[in-house]
């Protein structure tokens, strides 16, 4: 009986260190539970951080190749207009005026002066200042000579706006598939070209230089 009441107590008193042990193990793994989050949560972030930058060095990659593959166009195009390019003389360049009417002339003069003047290629640009692309070139020059009233925003529409013709004749314009529009003139030897912005700048090239041509369209000068 005596052994009994011994193991007893012995129990009753070892029950407490028991729960103290336990709850001294629940604090020990609360404590390093926090101490790993603790050092994780940077750990966790920095791969965010460097996620994020994973994405935005593909988008630039992206961005580069779009720029390589447009540079390398532009090359192969500029090759093609320099092989393709009217024998003109641009300091005689008045000899264009011959048999032309008022606003015709002030037109060609427009063209001979922004020439002169190194007015160059710039996409979207729509200003002597700025620079122009081909199709702004065109509507600028229409615009600013009152042969058609056109809204900036609406310039890349001329192909839909001017009236097609199977007669071209000087200072109408010629529509190209790569988007390029360019005046229609002939030489005194009546050799067809045309002249208009590209991306070697103001240039006189043969009519079929390159891209192909889709349709004339008449300017009511």
């Amino acid at each position: 009986m005596t052994d009994n009441k011994t193991i007893h107590n012995k129990g009753r008193k070892s029950l407490p260190l028991l729960i103290a042990a336990q709850l001294l193990i629940a604090v020990i793994t609360v404590a390093i539970i926090m101490i790993v989050g603790l050092k994780i949560k940077p750990l966790i972030e920095k791969k965010a951080e460097l996620e994020k930058t994973v994405v935005k060095l593909e988008n630039t990659i992206g961005g580069l190749e779009k720029h390589i593959h447009e540079l390398e166009v532009r090359i192969e195009e500029t090759m093609v207009f320099d092989r393709n390019r009217y024998q003109m003389d641009w300091a005689n360049a008045k000899s264009l005026l011959s048999g032309s009417d008022s606003r015709q002339e002030r037109l060609i003069l427009d063209i001979i002066g922004m020439k002169m003047e190194g007015v160059g290629w710039k996409l979207n640009g729509y200003s002597p200042e700025e620079g122009f692309d081909s199709p702004s070139f065109a509507a600028w020059l229409l615009n600013k000579n009152e042969l058609l009233r056109i809204e900036p925003s609406q310039r890349y529409r001329l192909p839909e706006i001017l009236p097609e013709t199977d007669n071209p004749r000087k200072g109408d314009l010629i529509f190209y598939d790569s988007g390029y529009a360019m005046f229609y003139f002939r030489d005194r030897y009546g050799h067809p070209f045309c002249i208009g912005m590209t991306p070697l700048g103001i240039a006189a090239l043969e009519i079929n230089f390159g891209p192909r041509l889709l349709k004339y369209c008449r300017v009511n000068y």
